[in-house]
């Protein structure tokens, strides 16, 4: 082997006697390879030596398990001006298109992830071969709030067609080597072992059919991509359809997806050239758009997380291999499932066994559930299956390294079981699943307080990122930096919050549920409320969610933070009225909504009916009533700050994203009140105290905030 690049340069060339050339890519200094400025740089200087001396054929590979994880996303926030960003596309579009040009053929041999700009190089190239045992490809720009810009969208509409295409990019997803090779996103897919060996042989082989600078790209656009180029009426009936069907599904408030149609459809309306300019133009609005601001604020909030904790994590013992899991209910068996599909081994213990058939049969469900969806195969499922003991023994707790709470919310019940737990596994540590109640209670019960610390986890527990990790000061700092540890073994997101009541999620929510109560409880109309919320960006609203929860659980919450707060959480007879009627929600069949069949309706006139003294007439709510419900959760997130449940706006952000989807376009509930305005709230809430209750006048702690320094995040 031969080449003349430096060897600590990002790229590098490596010549093979045979006549055949390796492009390298390794990042030095870095555990993955993204695309930096140095590094187009370095691709750039490549590709000269391979033009100057072009060789019978060129593979690129990385020198690290993962291909490319894309572009950095620094270079995309530091975007400010359209003319910038078109400029940058245009830049990484003519890097790339030298590949396709070099005048022999080009192979991309891919192992790990090969995402963003990572993808697009492998679009590039001629053919794409694939490691069977790691790769994922994938163009996810549209999760930063932008698309593919450097010619992605269109060599991926030529490559899979126009469905296929839009679909993939506009729904961010990635695929497996063998869901990538059955759509066409990859050539072929061969053993890990024998990848580069695989590309050389494919580059020779094409080398060998088509001669020098013939090789055809891929392309399967099939006789209906032919008619949309040649057929104008045609084209647009087409993608009208395709644009409804895709802002069905990403709705009105993210413009990429629509976006990405657009750019699809230039590669079916002209020229190359065409279609290529189209995707920089789109780039550039969307890169400086406020919503892919947003979204590149959450990416980078989400990166910095995995560092707020680190000391914290350092003070653990090793991570635990035995994981047990108290109460067979929804939450203990989805958090059971959740532990074993990561490997760990699982004692699900509860007393009554039923209750234990009934979770070890909702565990199976879900396996088989995804295995049907793809998302596993048969031999995972089964030995998910087989991770999961149960009993109703106390003494097969003894090997649990972790013991998890998860009974019902009652402080003497929860009590009792820890304790027996404690008994029976003295080495292990404890963690209560409580949403609401105090871990410091439960822990000075114990003859080792220090072991026990909270783990509370989102329902459903296999979809909700989100984890609170509740500390109270009888914590040891392993025991913490255990259950840290372990939620990011979960894959899950870790917040810590201080052992106050309802932590931080459920204390936000709080206010903006009991608020949406009582507008019912005024006369407004309940499935306008909710419609009101999803329009804003909500993924459920509130009283749907109130379905969801429980109404009896929601009553106990608020119970507890009444107890605690006094007159910042007021009282209520509308949701007590309904439990002690058996409208307790979606478990009941009945709550605000009747829940029969696939879609549950709403129900005014039975929840009128068990009001003490139910509104004369029915309204509309508008956009006061909107801020009615937002605005309270800003209040609370300030209190919250200022009281230190949480220390940085941060924590707040990505909790409430993650924890109840507040709307990730926005950037985060304290992002999005600093872009409303944080005195233009104040004076909101004060009018709304007027009018509607002091349990929504602004506290002093949002006042300050809006006086100096006038917002949450410093200004940028």
């Amino acid at each position: 082997m031969s080449g003349s690049q430096d060897s600590t340069a990002p790229v590098r060339l490596d010549r093979r006697r045979d006549g055949m050339a390796v492009v390298v890519f390794d990042l030095a200094g870095s555990a993955v390879n993204k695309i930096t400025v140095p590094v187009m740089e370095s691709l750039a200087a490549v590709l000269d030596e391979l033009q100057a001396d072009t060789p019978q054929g060129v593979v690129f590979i990385s020198g690290k398990d993962h291909f490319c994880v894309g572009v950095d996303v620094a270079l995309i926030a530091a975007l400010r001006a359209e003319d910038e960003a078109r400029a940058a596309s245009r830049k990484g579009q003519e890097l790339l298109a030298r590949i396709g040009s070099l005048g022999c053929p080009t192979v991309a041999a891919l192992t790990g992830n090969c995402l963003g700009g990572g993808y697009e190089w492998a679009l590039a190239c001629h053919r794409i071969v694939a490691a069977a045992e790691t790769t994922r490809v994938g163009l996810p720009e549209v999760r930063l709030g932008i698309l593919p810009g450097w010619g992605g969208t269109q060599r991926l509409a030529r490559r899979l067609g126009f469905g296929p295409a839009v679909e993939f990019m506009a729904g961010g997803r990635t695929l497996n080597p063998e869901k990538a090779l059955a759509r066409g996103a990859v050539d072929r897919v061969v053993p890990a072992a024998q990848l580069e060996a695989e590309a050389l042989a494919e580059a020779r082989r094409l080398a060998g059919a088509h001669g020098p600078g013939r090789v055809p790209q891929v392309h399967r656009i099939g006789l209906l991509g032919r008619g949309l180029r040649w057929l104008p009426p045609l084209r647009r009936m087409v993608f009208g359809q395709v644009r409804n069907a895709v802002l069905k599904r990403a709705g009105h408030h993210y413009p990429a997806p629509l976006a990405i149609v657009d750019a699809v459809e230039a590669s079916f309306s002209g020229s190359p050239a065409r279609g290529f300019a189209r995707e920089s133009d789109l780039f550039a609005g969307l890169a400086v758009g406020e919503v892919s601001g947003h979204l590149v604020s959450l990416f980078f909030l989400n990166s910095e997380a995995k560092s707020w904790y680190e000391r914290e994590e350092a003070a653990a013992v090793d991570r635990p291999g035995t994981v047990a899991v108290l109460g067979a209910g929804v939450m203990g068996t989805g958090i059971a499932y959740l532990a074993a599909s990561q490997g760990f081994t699982v004692v699900l213990r509860d007393v009554a066994p039923q209750a234990l058939a009934a979770g070890m049969a909702r565990i199976r469900k879900t396996v088989a559930r995804q295995v049907t969806r793809g998302r596993m195969d048969e031999e995972a499922g089964r030995r998910i299956r087989e991770r999961v003991k149960d009993t109703t023994e106390v003494g097969d707790l003894a090997a649990a390294d972790l013991i998890i709470e998860a009974v019902v919310e009652e402080m003497g019940l929860k009590k009792r079981v820890l304790a027996e737990a404690a008994a029976s596994a003295p080495g292990a540590v404890l963690a209560t699943n409580t949403s609401a109640l105090s871990v410091h209670e439960m822990a000075v019960a114990l003859p080792d307080p220090s072991r026990l610390a909270g783990l509370h986890f989102f329902n459903p527990v296999e979809k909700m990122p989100l984890v609170e990790i509740i500390a109270p000061d009888e914590a040891s700092p392993a025991t913490v930096g255990m259950l840290l540890k372990v939620a990011r073994r979960l894959k899950k997101v870790p917040v810590k919050v201080a052992d106050t009541p309802g932590f931080l999620v459920n204390r936000v929510l709080s206010v903006y549920l009991a608020e949406a109560i009582r507008l019912v409880e005024e006369g407004f109309d309940l499935a306008a409320v909710d419609r009101r919320m999803l329009k804003f960006g909500m993924p459920m609203g509130p009283l749907a969610l109130l379905d969801q929860i429980g109404l009896d659980v929601a009553e106990h919450v608020t119970g507890t933070l009444r107890a605690a707060f006094g007159e910042q959480v007021p009282p209520s007879d509308l949701v007590p009225r309904m439990v002690a009627a058996g409208r307790t929600g979606a478990k009941s069949g009945l709550g605000f909504y009747k829940h029969e069949g696939d879609k549950p309706s709403a129900d005014d006139e039975g929840v009128r009916a068990v009001m003490a003294a139910p509104p004369a007439e029915s309204h509309l709510p508008g956009t006061d009533q909107d801020l009615r419900l937002l605005y309270p959760m800003v209040a609370e997130a300030a209190r919250c700050l200022h009281e230190g449940v949480v220390t940085l706006p941060g924590e707040v952000d990505l909790a409430m994203v993650m924890g109840i989807g507040w709307p990730p376009f926005t950037g985060g509930l304290l992002r999005w009140a600093d872009s409303t305005g944080l005195g233009a709230m104040v004076a909101e809430l004060d009018q709304m105290a007027g009018l509607h209750g002091a349990h929504l006048a602004p506290p002093d702690a949002l006042r300050r905030r809006a006086e100096d320094p006038g917002r949450f995040y410093p200004s940028r």
